[in-house]
């Protein structure tokens, strides 16, 4: 099964939300667990509209954030060639905000996972992309260690690379974990839709290391909060009852 690797904010102290990206991100969180996140250009395309009114910078970072959630739907369902255009774009946003604020972990955080994006669609430049990801993941973390962005990326990091380059399932299962305890204590849950993506990715790791009993408490945990995330309801959740049965048997 594939990791969803499908980033949000931390940053309310340094731009204030607007009612725009408000309800922008209730758009993307609605697209989201509808499972129509192949929806979600029209909303980027109103983002863009947003911010190149505004030249607001917190904007400018909600955009990057549901670019990242749409390249890596993209890459996840095979669909690369519709993601191109966000991923150059993207790389300008984010060299233009870590110039202007070099302090900012979640944009190192953010380019770490462009240089992920760019090792999926070309595995054979990993030589290169690999370390430079690695150091953006670092400096998100030491930036600040209670955002939850840097961890994601290490978890997502861990999740992908072959173990026998150093990559481990389990480092990601504790990554991740790590992850969503900040985001549960900086209440950045609500209409958060990286929040349960995370969670998802969380629960997918337990199934590949076949800890089915732990896959199913953070899926029940996923319903509790969100009952109708349709992928997890219709799809993911019944086939782990079934293979719950099965094992039993």
């Amino acid at each position: 099964m594939k990791n969803i690797i499908i980033l949000s904010l931390l940053i309310g102290a340094i731009f204030p939300l607007t009612g725009h990206s408000q309800i922008f991100q209730e758009k993307l969180y609605q697209k989201y667990i509808a499972g129509k996140v192949d929806e979600w250009p029209v909303i980027i395309d109103e983002m863009v509209k947003s911010y190149n009114k505004t030249k607001n910078d917190r904007q400018l970072y909600n955009v990057l954030n549901a670019y990242y959630g749409y390249i890596g739907y993209c890459i996840t369902f095979n669909k690369e060639s519709l993601m191109y255009s966000y991923l150059e774009k993207g790389e300008e946003y984010i060299d233009f905000l870590i110039k202007k604020y070099p302090k900012w972990s979640e944009i190192y955080a953010m380019k770490a996972a462009w240089y992920g994006f760019r090792m999926s669609v070309a595995p054979y430049k990993a030589v290169y992309f690999g370390p430079k990801s690695f150091e953006n993941i670092n400096k998100a973390i030491e930036l600040d260690k209670n955002s939850p962005f840097g961890y994601i990326e290490k978890a997502n990091a861990e999740y992908h690379m072959p173990p026998v380059f150093g990559g481990s399932k389990q480092n990601a299962l504790k990554y991740y974990r790590i992850s969503i305890l900040l985001f549960e204590k900086n209440n950045m849950v609500k209409s958060n839709w990286l929040y349960f993506n995370t969670l998802l990715n969380l629960a997918q790791t337990y199934e590949i290391l076949d800890d089915l009993e732990g896959a199913m408490a953070v899926y029940k945990k996923i319903l509790k909060l969100e009952p109708d995330f349709l992928l997890v309801k219709d799809m993911l959740y019944p086939q782990l009852l079934n293979r719950l049965k099965l094992k039993q048997q």
